[in-house]
């Protein structure tokens, strides 16, 4: 084809370089709220595990906590345990630990994996909300 047959299509999008900028901050934004999603899980795991633990005080109890292992970026990553060797040990065991209390004369099986597991979908709704406080600062950055 000779000549200039072409079409020529100028395009004025209203907030696009306000969602570029916002969308640079993605990471920073996605690593703050799934951080404070995850701190906020493994706190509802901790209370949940120390009340099902085969023992009312003592070590073994105090032993279990939380924390974040790596942010970056949109990934975060935490780890929930205990530091106490037969903590493991009851977990995968039938054997009856609970002496005193609500569980008394019950297996200990489970009483760490199994809580946790029970405890998914409720730990599970912090990080929904946290994508969606995501998704409103992203809009109030494009927005701006």
């Amino acid at each position: 084809m000779s000549g200039d047959n072409g079409i020529i299509i100028d395009l004025d999008i209203k907030g696009l370089d306000e969602s570029y900028r916002a969308m640079a901050q993605f990471d920073e934004i996605a690593q703050d709220e799934l951080t404070k999603a995850l701190t906020k899980a493994m706190l509802l795991g901790e209370r949940s595990v120390k009340k099902a633990a085969p023992v009312l005080t003592g070590r073994l109890r105090s032993s279990v906590a939380g924390r974040t292992t790596s942010a970056l970026g949109y990934e975060v990553a935490g780890v929930l345990a205990t530091n106490v060797t037969y903590g493991g040990i009851l977990d995968q065991s039938s054997r009856t630990h609970y002496r005193r209390g609500p569980n008394a004369g019950n297996p200990t099986l489970g009483w760490f994996s199994e809580t946790l597991r029970a405890r998914k979908a409720s730990m599970a709704k912090y990080f929904h909300e946290a994508l969606r406080w995501v998704r409103i600062r992203l809009e109030r950055l494009a927005g701006q």
